[in-house]
């Protein structure tokens, strides 16, 4: 059963090199090997599915938002679902943004949930015309009917109405974060409504931590969980 679940969720090659890499656990503790481990994954992701998430790079963003800007890569899928298995939500009950979301890995992940919506916020050109194309091509589960890439500024991005899950993997400098974090506050003032914050590899982890209409629900270093302050949400301070 075990097997069969593993071959469903990754592959044949997927769950070959899994098992592969269970009696050389030790030795794949180093740097460079964790880097081979993620980068097989993603081709083997890529190559299953049909589409190009992988690679590390550089946003080819101009002018000042290219400065705050973070490179690109995609998260690892089991990542992802560790983390959205850890929150026990009514998915139909959501909608899901990746703010940062390049390629569109996540985007592409997020769409084998039931959400009620799942939208990507990107303003590097080059990046959003390969996940829209991604979208188009990807041959894996699907359990959401709206799913889409928006190119545009994330600081000038509109959040939407109703429950929300907020998806970012460290996608840019506070400059920026603080523009959507401070956009997000605004929202969930004028219309309360619970939602949830999934920062993984949280660098600029201080803006959302101070703010005040945010609490953590989890905190694993790797990743941080916060959800918006229900009862507190007409607090003038948010």
């Amino acid at each position: 059963m075990r097997l069969r679940n593993a071959v469903q969720e990754r592959g044949l090659a997927g769950t070959a090199l899994q098992c592969l890499k269970l009696p050389l656990a030790p030795l794949l503790r180093t740097e460079l090997a964790e880097r081979w481990t993620r980068d097989s994954s993603a081709w083997i992701f890529d190559r299953r599915f049909d589409v190009d998430t992988s690679g590390f790079i550089q946003k080819p963003i101009p002018g000042e938002l290219g400065e705050f800007s973070n490179p690109y890569l995609g998260t690892p899928a089991g990542h992802f679902k560790r983390i959205l298995r850890s929150l026990n939500l009514r998915y139909e009950e959501f909608s899901f943004v990746d703010f940062g979301s390049g390629k569109g890995r996540v985007v592409l992940l997020a769409a084998a949930f039931p959400f009620r919506s799942v939208l990507g916020v990107e303003f590097s050109r080059e990046l959003h015309d390969i996940a829209e194309r991604n979208i188009v091509r990807y041959r894996g589960p699907r359990a959401c009917a709206n799913v889409k890439s928006i190119y545009m500024d994330a600081g000038e991005f509109q959040i939407p109405d109703g429950k929300l899950l907020l998806y970012f993997y460290n996608p840019f400098d506070p400059p920026v974060l603080e523009k959507v974090v401070e956009n997000i506050g605004n929202s969930v003032r004028q219309k309360p409504r619970e939602s949830v914050i999934a920062y993984l590899h949280p660098k600029s982890r201080a803006v959302f931590d101070r703010a005040p209409f945010l609490e953590i629900i989890s905190d694993r270093q790797w990743f941080v969980l916060y959800k918006t302050k229900v009862p507190n949400l007409k607090d003038s301070r948010i």
